[in-house]
């Protein structure tokens, strides 16, 4: 997305006369602020707005825009919360997308898989987690996905509080989510197109949605030329682009990629990474759980360390 963005039309900052940005907003006086419009996606017909305020610059992907106004689909209440959040936490911090609150988690078997885990992870943040084999970053995962419950604490994921989740509502829950995984888990009896477009069928998308944002995202892995191969067909790294594909297409805050490079060699594992930065560039969360070191090293992020299920460092790298 272009960062010398036009500043918006003051006519698309208004609806039915109401300013969308007002200073009851937050209960408090708002400093100066001003909000522009970066490119559109034309497939997808959104934006990236970037609200400059006070020095701190927050940026808002996907937003859909019809004819200069904001989507109707879109509540105004939630993007006022949005800013209010954000302003609260100030320059220092962001809008928290996963926190794990004093988490502890036994198994059946009596093996403590973490003791005691505080983290948070702010939206838009690309983070590592790394550790040796059995040190707690699966179970991590899983509670994130809401496969396994916290025996103890809290683990809030994109405002669910997964504690008190229903049954019914865990699907609600992953599709804010795109899981890239280490053995692909392609359908090798449907071409790339049809894999990644099953994702989108599973949710109720339109055949219209899917025509279109197939091909986008496809493109955007570089894998438009193979869309009519079947899986088996491809290299490692092109089947791995294939599951990055299928995370991104439903449009998900979070993507979480577990050992995304494990079965692909060094050059197709930095291709990878180069993709996940992109991404996480255009604003989505980011979260790889890796035992590569050098590779952790070279993209210089976030890290955070998990032995015998505590976090031991949690380094931050910098951010672009």
């Amino acid at each position: 997305f272009s960062q010398s963005a036009a500043p918006i039309r003051s006519r698309a900052l208004k609806r039915g006369g109401r300013p969308i940005l007002h200073r009851r907003s937050c209960g408090r006086e708002w400093p100066r602020f001003s909000l522009e419009q970066g490119n559109r996606d034309r497939q997808t017909m959104t934006a990236v707005f970037f609200l400059h305020l006070n020095g701190l610059t927050i940026v808002w992907p996907g937003i859909r825009i019809r004819n200069g106004f904001w989507d109707k689909t879109r509540q105004k209440e939630g993007f006022y919360a949005q800013i209010c959040a954000q302003f609260a936490y100030g320059r220092s911090g962001g809008v928290p997308l996963i926190e794990f609150r004093g988490v502890h988690k036994t198994y059946d078997t009596g093996i403590k898989a973490l003791k005691d885990i505080n983290i948070r992870i702010d939206k838009g943040e690309f983070v590592f987690i790394v550790g040796a084999s059995g040190a707690g970053k699966s179970t991590f995962l899983k509670l994130i996905m809401r496969e396994e419950v916290a025996n103890a604490g809290e683990v809030i994921v994109n405002d669910f509080k997964l504690s008190k989740l229903r049954r019914k509502e865990i699907p609600y829950l992953r599709r804010t989510m795109g899981i890239v995984f280490q053995d692909f888990r392609l359908i090798n009896s449907m071409t790339v197109f049809d894999n990644v477009a099953f994702a989108m069928r599973v949710i109720g998308s339109s055949k219209r949605d899917v025509r279109r944002r197939g091909p986008y995202i496809l493109g955007l892995v570089g894998l438009q030329n193979k869309a009519r191969s079947f899986p088996l067909e491809l290299s490692g790294g092109e089947q791995q682009r294939v599951g990055l594909a299928r995370a991104l297409v439903n449009n998900p805050s979070l993507i979480i990629a577990d050992e995304p490079t494990g079965n692909i060699d060094p050059e197709m594992s930095y291709e990878i990474m180069e993709l996940l930065t992109e991404i996480n560039r255009r604003g989505t969360t980011v979260l790889v759980v890796t035992h590569e070191h050098d590779l952790v090293k070279s993209f210089r992020r976030r890290v955070i360390e998990i032995q015998d299920g505590c976090v031991v460092s949690d380094s931050s790298g910098p951010r672009e």
